[in-house]
């Protein structure tokens, strides 16, 4: 999924959904990671890391916000 912000640049997000298996006793939780590129200068705030957590949480299935990591296009780690 890709999306842009005017006030930052875009987004695009990498989501891993685990395969279901009567022989798993323990179930394996849903991941994403979220790369954002932000404009030369402009910070994501908590707010928005937030925000940002919470509609990818709500649109996949068994994914928890702690399973979201959010990183910038240089890789930085803005949360996790």
């Amino acid at each position: 999924m890709q999306q842009s912000f005017s006030k930052h640049v875009r987004a695009r997000g990498h989501i891993v959904l685990p395969k279901d298996s009567i022989l798993d006793e323990k179930k394996a939780e849903a991941k994403a990671r979220v790369i954002i590129a932000l404009r030369i200068g402009a910070e994501l705030s908590r707010s928005g890391i937030a925000g940002i957590k919470d509609v990818v949480a709500s649109a996949v299935p068994r994914l928890h916000r702690n399973n979201i990591s959010i990183v910038d296009d240089g890789d930085r780690l803005l949360s996790q």
